[in-house]
């Protein structure tokens, strides 16, 4: 069963030009959790992201 638009909507953590002129840190994997990614998430060919959500 594939699930809605309106149940797949995450919430928005700040505005994207807040985020890209934030500052940021580096930190592991197991601190990232409800963290904010300071790095976008270019799609490669054929359009999967590289990159993947840890163990949560």
């Amino acid at each position: 069963m594939v699930p809605s638009p309106a149940d797949l909507r995450m919430e928005q953590g700040c505005l994207p030009h807040e985020a890209y002129f934030a500052r940021g840190e580096q930190i592991s994997t197991a601190q990232a959790r409800g963290r904010l990614a300071a790095e976008m998430i270019t799609p490669y060919p054929p359009g999967i992201p590289p990159s993947c959500p840890a163990n949560v």
